[in-house]
């Protein structure tokens, strides 16, 4: 497993989800930023996006779902992985959708705190 060594963009407009994810990371040692939504997850980037080492975004949200963020962040951060959440009942033609479009991965509702690292590490260890 790695250790935390960087930042990661949590995007959920599940606050509760977006407090799990955050403190499992920090515990790990990464520092974390949060984002209700695309939205906001951009305005974000857009002070932040130098330090930023990774997106772990939900699909459903509102204002920006996860799917426009990624097609965003294709577009203005190409070098920047972008790991994506969704239901388990979702997962197989989401998983297909998510890899055609570039995302780096795909973790799956509910998540546990060993599969969220392990996600983490495999992205990580691959940029």
């Amino acid at each position: 497993m790695i250790d935390g060594r960087g930042t990661i963009l949590v995007v959920d407009d599940d606050s509760v989800l977006r407090r799990l994810l955050a403190t499992v990371l920090k515990l790990r040692g990464f520092e974390v930023l949060v984002a209700e939504d695309g939205v906001q997850a951009l305005n974000i980037l857009e002070q932040n996006g130098e330090k930023v080492d990774l997106v772990l975004a939900d699909i459903i949200m509102p204002h920006m779902d996860g799917w426009a963020l990624l097609e965003r962040l294709q577009n203005q951060y190409p070098q920047l992985p972008v790991i994506l959440l969704t239901l388990i009942e979702e997962a197989k033609p989401t998983t297909a959708r998510a890899h055609e479009m570039g995302a780096a991965a795909c973790l799956f509702k509910p998540i546990d705190p060993v599969s969220l690292m392990s996600g983490v590490d495999q992205v990580l260890g691959a940029a």
